[in-house]
């Protein structure tokens, strides 16, 4: 006896047409909106490339240079000294230090010193010693991460004082409007120089190529679940290899 096999069916689901009506179109536009992320992200850190490699500007005649341009300044740090918290680096609990640095000529710059390994138990801070005397420092302009608030100063007797965050508009009115409105970001071997890593950039191209991969495979996966939910093609296609 023939086994009769049996014709495709289209069985229609309105809410699982509706669904990926809705849906699909969303998924292939993060996947796209992912890939022109990546596009963006290599045109910016190509121009970062091109600035880290451009001649140092002193800071002194800078109010909001680029991110990233080389400068250099010349004058003498004081004890007013920013303890961010809960800086973790190979693993290790510490602060970065950011330190008050007056500028020949009369205005300031907060400097970034680097990372300094902190006391877990939060007994104590840990000991910085301050450079004394002119000197003459170079590194790169940075802008830290808009959103984060320091809040209202911190209500500590004394340097240093521990912040979670740095914002350096709220110190700039707390301290003097003379204090420029970027971060000095201190290049390793630096006078005052700590344990300084520096990163351009925490998203690189590739990270959001594989975003992009990852909404396509969802939207992939979609249409698969689609055509199964509303047809017999895995009934069809297990009795054709029978």
């Amino acid at each position: 006896m023939t086994k009769t096999r049996p014709q495709f069916l289209w069985q229609t689901d309105w809410k699982s047409i509706v669904f990926v009506v809705l849906m699909l179109p969303v998924l292939i536009s993060l996947g796209f909106w992912q890939l022109n992320r990546a596009e963006e992200k290599r045109e910016i850190l190509a121009l970062q490339a091109a600035l880290i490699d451009s001649p140092a500007i002193d800071a002194a005649v800078l109010d909001r240079p680029p991110i990233h341009q080389p400068v250099f300044v010349r004058g003498e740090y004081v004890k007013n000294i920013w303890l961010l918290d809960n800086r973790i680096q190979q693993g290790k609990f510490g602060y970065e230090i950011i330190q008050r640095f007056n500028i020949e000529g009369g205005s300031s710059v907060l400097v970034s010193r680097g990372w300094i390994q902190g006391d877990k138990s939060r007994r104590s801070l840990p000991e910085i010693t301050t450079p004394e005397g002119v000197v003459t420092i170079e590194g790169s302009v940075y802008y830290p991460t808009a959103g984060f608030s320091l809040g209202a100063p911190v209500a500590q007797e004394g340097w240093p004082k521990v912040v979670q965050w740095l914002e350096i508009e709220t110190i700039r009115s707390s301290e003097g409007e003379e204090i420029k409105p970027w971060l000095f970001w201190l290049a390793p071997n630096e006078v005052g120089a700590e344990s300084v890593e520096r990163s351009i950039s925490n998203q690189p191209p590739e990270k959001h190529i594989g975003y992009a991969v990852q909404w396509f495979a969802m939207s992939v996966a979609l249409v698969i679940i689609f055509i199964l939910r509303n047809t017999n093609i895995l009934s069809v296609l297990r009795n054709g290899e029978e």
